[in-house]
């Protein structure tokens, strides 16, 4: 009877009548312990007609009807390309450099000496080792954040990099 669209009716109303004749066999033998007896059982039936009442609520249920009651894994939306984390990151701290002088010396100026300096070594320029090719090869506005020996902000809740002037500097990297 698995197949049967009526299995786990039979088995919850299999179940509650078990119960039903546990207590009755109980009130016969013991009319003391009926009270507690009844309690317990109202209790199992009442779990037993509500996994019934579950089990038919997710029966039509499949995956395509739309997202799981719990997450599977690691699964993607068709169509919705996932964004890169390290874009994300770079985005985020392009934010952040616009706020504070601080920002832009220790978040995101890192990250763009690495970008720089990965660029100028394809060319053959090493960064700290040659430091004029690398002026002449990145720009003055960018050799003004990457520079080696750029000192840190003297007031860092100073006001950060202009976008306009970041996105020279981005596109003066992008060149490379």
């Amino acid at each position: 009877m698995r197949g049967d669209a009526r299995g786990p009716l039979v088995l919850a109303a299999s179940w509650t009548l078990l119960i039903v004749l546990c207590l009755v066999a109980l009130l016969i033998a013991d009319a003391r312990a009926f009270g507690l007896a009844l309690r317990w059982a109202l209790l199992l039936g009442g779990l037993i007609w509500l996994a019934y009442l579950v089990h038919l609520s997710l029966r039509g249920w499949s995956e395509d009807d739309g997202p799981a009651l719990l997450p599977r894994g690691r699964a993607r939306r068709p169509g919705r390309p996932r964004p890169m984390p390290q874009l994300a990151e770079l985005e985020r701290l392009m934010e952040f450099a616009s706020a504070t002088a601080f920002d832009v010396h220790y978040r995101l100026r890192p990250r763009l000496v690495g970008i720089a300096t990965h660029r100028l070594a394809r060319r053959g320029i090493a960064l700290k080792g040659q430091p004029e090719q690398a002026r002449a090869a990145v720009g003055a506005t960018t050799w003004a954040l990457i520079a080696p020996d750029r000192r840190p902000p003297e007031q860092r809740h100073g006001p950060g990099i202009q976008s306009a002037e970041l996105q020279q500097i981005l596109e003066e990297i992008d060149a490379l």
